[in-house]
């Protein structure tokens, strides 16, 4: 399950860790439950009550891979975003709160954001229904890894989706690796074959398909910039060297199947 620090908007300087289930239409609204120690939701990954929850506008500052690493971006006063350009954070309102460790079954006090004000928004939004994740899950799975330029376009239609979206990026944060470079190569061959991966570059030159702006790569980096301390340029060189190896990568099977029709 992966999850969301989301800043609300109509409590200044208030932030929260939630589930990505907890967000709705587009990122923009976030389901909260009206209860004192809403965190013990999170970490049983309670679903939305539209009857007795309330919808509160919210902005995404992130998506993280499991609730101790949202729960610090959350609390860290200290924390900078990832972006190009990194800028501090500002301060945020904090209250006391109990809430359930989901390791050790103990109670802890911790310092992080106040509940937002219980105003429900009326309209047309309803719960994101990830009672459809596993389907969702396997579907990703079997389209990966992509093997043509038309797979490509294909899956970034695919999760252009907002529920189907928030599945890739649960998918991508559990794919992990032995340090950061390690784990953007286990992601972008989970996601590209070594054959399409020839016909791509970075930035799409000499004719090559440009992959830097697209939903998946950007999610993968995403995600990397959450979990580990990268910036865009280096991830990038990462991502434009793996690219630019390709060839070599398949050279070796090629003179091997070679071989074996010899």
């Amino acid at each position: 399950m992966a999850f969301a620090v989301v800043a609300f908007d109509e409590e200044k300087e208030s932030y929260s860790e939630v589930p990505v289930s907890w967000l709705t239409k587009n990122n923009t609204m976030c389901w909260w439950p009206k209860f004192k120690t809403p965190s013990n939701y999170m970490i049983r990954g309670v679903q939305p009550n539209p009857s007795s929850w309330i919808l509160c506008k919210v902005k995404v500052e992130g998506f993280y891979p499991t609730l101790e690493k949202a729960r610090k971006m959350a609390q860290d006063r200290d924390y900078t975003s990832s972006e190009e350009n990194i800028r501090k954070r500002k301060r945020r309102r904090y209250s006391d709160i109990e809430y359930q460790d989901s390791t050790s079954g103990e109670e802890h006090s911790t310092t992080r954001s106040v509940t937002p004000p219980p105003q429900m928004i009326e309209g047309t939004l309803t719960v994101t229904d990830f009672n459809n994740m596993p389907f969702i899950m396997r579907t990703c799975e079997k389209k990966l890894p992509l093997c043509n330029i038309t797979n490509i376009n294909e899956f970034e239609e695919f999760i252009s989706d907002n529920e189907k979206h928030n599945i890739f990026v649960n998918f991508i944060s559990t794919i992990g690796g032995r340090e950061v470079k390690n784990n953007i190569h286990r992601c972008l061959k989970t996601i590209f074959t070594n054959d399409v991966a020839t016909k791509c570059s970075w930035l799409g030159q000499r004719g090559n398909f440009c992959v830097y702006d697209l939903a998946s790569t950007t999610t993968v980096k995403d995600v990397m910039q959450s979990t580990y301390t990268i910036t865009q340029k280096q991830f990038e060189v990462i991502c434009s060297e793996w690219f630019q190896l390709a060839k070599l990568r398949i050279t070796p099977k090629q003179s091997q199947n070679q071989a074996i029709q010899l």
